[in-house]
């Protein structure tokens, strides 16, 4: 159960609403900045082939001698 009034719930969507409005703006430009280099990445990824599947290596035939004793 909660202690908190109506006012106090009031301040806080109050004090919430103060710290949106005075870092929202840095906050957006952070997400568009992590958009960036996200999109970056995967264009580095698929020029280089990366995270993509290799190839089956070959098998390599070994023949099976006996052991000296």
């Amino acid at each position: 159960m909660s202690r908190w009034t109506g006012a106090d719930e009031a301040e806080y969507r109050r004090v919430l609403d103060d710290l949106l409005l005075a870092v929202g703006p840095d906050l957006e430009r952070l997400r568009r900045k992590i958009d960036r280099q996200e999109a970056a990445i995967l264009s580095l990824r698929r020029k280089h082939g990366v995270n993509e599947e290799r190839p089956a290596a070959p098998r390599l035939m070994t023949r099976c001698l006996p052991l000296a004793v």
